[in-house]
């Protein structure tokens, strides 16, 4: 279990890490069956259900260096076959219809072979040629090479483009290209995340509202930016039930179905610093216009430091006593960024 692009590292895995075979077999963090950790006191020591059970809890998706370093990983593999995979294309026209789709997906699909990853993205470019600054990518990966139905409700809305067919590596899958200007500028990423339910009629209508004040930010803010992208991500209630059938990890993960919300927000180099921090602050105070649902955590992978996602696990004290425990003189708060319990 990784991530969805070949090219991330395996550390993902600490801060959950999230997978198109999660719906069967949960996040990255639950396949961990061991792990070797050096302590802040030099302490080389292992992780596991029978060995310091704390820290091996607190290392699965409660990121690394709160606890020590991880210098070895023993994990769960899972057999895999051929995949029945690929992007479908969509011009913002059809925002609407693909935001339906997804939300259906999200609180309606009941096979976890079969999951998806829609994304919304704005190039800072002038909107003043049939709306080219804008697309809709849709991945689809089927665990199997005949989905069925499955994806039926993204292939009937008109596409620009479908790239989806049989009998793919998941080497293949993993390396679908995701059109990130970003990686080609070195431009700066920040990442946001939002957590959200889609229940009642309030929830059924979020993914419309979390679309619709990202699209007038970016309509509002061109030229602050490369891009701009908002990516839904599903939390299968099957992804949630694998995740405790192995034990649960530090998230505690309500059951879903919900959903995750990554934002994107890439900056040119030269910016200078008053306008970045100006664009930074509104574009945080964007996403935050729609408040993350109580109750459900954030991913720690694709957060700000901002955002303290730690704080909004509901095992947050459980891990601040673990913290305690293996890291009394708070070594890495003083030593080492990225996310803390202080």
């Amino acid at each position: 279990m990784g991530g969805r692009l070949g090219g991330v590292g395996t550390g993902l895995a600490l801060g959950g890490g999230l997978s198109y075979l999660a719906p069967q077999y949960g996040m990255a963090c639950d396949s961990f069956k061991e792990l070797e950790v050096v302590l802040p006191n030099g302490t080389i020591t292992t992780a596991s259900a029978t060995s310091n059970p704390d820290l091996f809890f607190g290392l699965r998706g409660g990121g690394g260096n709160a606890f020590g370093i991880v210098t070895r990983y023993t994990v769960q593999s899972h057999p895999i076959g051929k995949f029945y995979a690929g992007t479908l294309v969509y011009v913002l026209d059809h925002s609407q219809a693909v935001l339906d789709a997804a939300r259906d997906f999200i609180a309606y699909n009941t096979n976890p072979k079969a999951s998806i990853m829609a994304t919304y993205e704005v190039l800072t470019t002038p909107d003043v040629l049939l709306n080219l600054d804008k697309f809709i990518v849709v991945f689809l990966v089927y665990d199997g090479t005949e989905p069925g139905t499955a994806f039926r409700n993204f292939t009937q809305i008109p596409h620009l483009l479908d790239t989806s067919k049989p009998n793919k590596t998941y080497t293949e899958v993993a390396e679908m290209p995701i059109p990130y200007t970003a990686e080609l500028s070195r431009a700066d990423n920040v990442f946001r995340i939002g957590a959200h339910r889609i229940e009642g009629a309030a929830g059924l209508q979020r993914p419309r509202e979390l679309y619709d004040r990202y699209a007038a930010w970016a309509a509002a803010n061109k030229g602050l930016y490369v891009y701009v992208a908002l990516n839904l991500y599903p939390v299968a209630r099957s992804m949630t039930d694998a995740s405790r059938a192995r034990g649960g990890n530090a998230m505690q993960m309500p059951d879903g179905p919900w959903l995750w919300v990554r934002y994107i927000l890439s900056t040119p180099p030269g910016l200078l610093p008053g306008v970045y921090d100006k664009v930074q602050a509104s574009f945080r105070a964007m996403v935050e216009a729609t408040p993350s649902a109580p109750g459900l955590p954030l991913f720690l992978n694709e957060a700000a430091a901002d955002q303290r996602p730690l704080s909004t696990f509901p095992t947050y004290s459980r891990l601040q006593q673990i913290k305690r425990k293996y890291d009394p003189d708070g070594f890495f708060v003083n030593r080492t960024g990225g996310w803390t319990f202080d």
